[in-house]
């Protein structure tokens, strides 16, 4: 690392001594910051380092400036950016001196300041963007950050990216083999609807500000279905495209890019298209455009019949400024028109970040204690609730509820509840389990499916995303396909969540509780094996 580190001054000290062109000294300088609030802004919201094939995504920029320009003024941020500046205005300085004066006459201390403010700049990643109180294990691509540098990790992807070697393996069987169903049985023909909700971390469930539930309905909904107490989410490479990728094709998404631009079509086996055999009639319903990680193509190519995205929909129900109350009521038309059985899969977008699409009177809650983003959140969050309570009072207005089975989820949780460290969780107001302070930062969301037979419970099975698909199936009675890698949550067994974050981190069920499997041995074929399929 202190050799990567020394790469920035000797280049940009060749370039002062030999061209001595405020150009390129602006262009270097400006590159390096680029760089450095990227990866630190990045890793403020992953927990990983961005990877080069994110490149090409950046046509995605544009709609999530306003929560880029929130973290730009973090304290990390703003520690580089004074650096930045600090190394361009000697730079400059020094320039002024090398046109005056030959190097021998340059004084010994400005070259020694130089050297300084330029490792600080170069070597900012192990005191400032690595703070992690978890263990950092040999496959964390920060913790090679921190051993290597950017420069040989970076041209390790670039090369992985050029000379990219093609491995075909096979199906490693399903992370639990004992909950693999292969038969079909008494078959239940209901529609099925899967919401997936934005940013909805699980604590809010529960989560009390004095008396008042933040999100009220939410919770005495959680009273009248089965309740997941232990799921968990992906958000890596794919952002919020990860968890439709993992529910519906139960595999685990890429730690790299969006596994949509590159999964194998013809090879995965979506739930959509196991549901289409059976005679059901599949949309996805999205009030974005539906250009946002190609969904347009992406749900064809997977076969839905029909996919409705922001054309479908007018007035405050379309684009990113999408109001969930509104797009709901608009989606329930949408609904009425669909041939039954019908599966439906919607994604919401009012509480994307950076949490100001919202009008909730802020006076309704005592917020003391708690800072503008976290009231930001609560209140999106709030207006979200209400609007959850709005689709699906209509859906029993209407009489789908009798017929019609309805699975709720977040796509990831939100890290403004965590404090400064990854993968640890201040809950405010509340200290639910240490669980939080075990799990990667804003992988843990609610998992709530209603629907007709299904008794109220709360279910203590560890899953994720990759479990939806094949617990769809076993309330419907339908066997499963070979090729999956999730199990149905109500199945016996014990479950396990196989989380690719930056690292390998295992969530297991032990009784009732949650805890970590530090064999990663054991779990990395599965890894391997949906990078296969998503990325092959």
């Amino acid at each position: 690392m202190i050799l990567n580190s020394l790469v920035f001054p000797f280049l940009l000290l060749l370039i002062i001594y030999f061209f001595r062109s405020v150009s390129l000294i602006l262009i270097l300088h400006f590159f390096v910051l680029i760089v450095l609030l990227t990866v630190s802004i990045y890793y403020k919201q992953f927990q990983s380092i961005p990877h080069i094939n994110l490149i090409k995504h950046i046509y995605l920029l544009p709609p999530v400036i306003p929560q880029i320009l929130f973290l730009l003024f973090g304290f990390n941020e703003l520690i580089i950016s004074a650096s930045i500046v600090l190394s361009l205005a000697f730079s400059f300085r020094l320039s002024h001196d090398f046109k005056k004066n030959r190097f021998y006459a340059i004084p010994k201390k400005k070259i020694l300041i130089f050297f300084l403010i330029i490792i600080i700049i170069a070597y900012p990643l192990k005191a400032i963007l690595i703070n992690s109180q978890r263990p950092i294990t040999k496959w964390h691509r920060v913790h090679l950050l921190k051993l290597h540098g950017f420069i040989p990790v970076y041209f390790k992807q670039f090369r992985e990216a050029i000379f990219k070697e093609k491995k075909i393996i096979p199906w490693p069987g399903k992370i639990n083999l004992n909950t693999y169903n292969t038969t079909s049985r008494n078959k239940n023909e209901k529609n099925v609807i899967i919401l997936q909700v934005e940013t909805f971390d699980a604590c809010l469930m529960d989560y009390q500000i004095g008396s008042e539930y933040v999100m009220p309905y939410m919770h005495s909904l959680k009273k009248q279905g089965m309740f997941f107490k232990y799921f968990f989410a992906y958000n890596r490479g794919g952002a919020s495209s990860d968890a439709e990728l993992g529910s519906l094709t139960s595999l685990i998404p890429l730690e790299t890019h969006p596994g949509f631009d590159t999964v194998d079509y013809q090879k995965i086996i979506p739930l959509n298209r196991i549901l289409a055999r059976e005679g059901y009639y599949c949309v996805g319903i999205h009030a974005n455009t539906g250009r946002y990680f190609n969904r347009i193509q992406s749900y064809a190519l997977m076969g839905f019949d029909k996919f409705f995205d922001q054309e479908a929909f007018q007035g405050e129900a379309a684009g990113w400024d999408s109001k969930d109350k509104v797009f709901f009521e608009q989606t329930i038309k949408i609904i009425h028109s669909l041939p039954q059985p019908f599966f439906a899969y919607i994604i919401t977008i009012q509480s994307h970040g950076p949490f100001c699409n919202y009008s909730t009177n802020p006076e309704i809650f005592d917020f003391s204690g708690l800072n503008k983003d976290m009231q930001d959140y609560m209140l999106t969050m709030h207006e979200v609730d209400q609007a959850i309570s709005v689709f699906i009072t209509q859906l029993e207005k209407y009489g789908f509820l009798k017929n019609t089975v309805v699975v709720i989820y977040g796509d990831f949780g939100n890290t403004v509840f965590y404090d400064d460290s990854p993968g640890a969780l201040h809950y405010y107001g509340s200290h639910e389990d240490d669980l939080y302070r075990i799990c990667p930062a804003g992988s843990r969301v609610p998992l709530l499916i209603i629907g007709p037979g299904i008794s109220p419970s709360i279910k203590y099975k560890v899953g994720s995303h990759i479990d939806i698909s094949p617990t769809i199936l076993d309330l419907l009675g339908i066997a499963e396909p070979q090729g999956w890698l999730g199990s149905s949550l109500l199945q016996p067994g014990t479950g396990k969540a196989v989380l690719n974050y930056d690292e390998l981190f295992v969530l297991v069920n032990q009784g009732n509780d949650v805890v970590v499997d530090d064999n990663y041995h054991n779990y990395s074929k599965f890894i391997d094996y949906s990078t296969s399929m998503l990325d092959p």
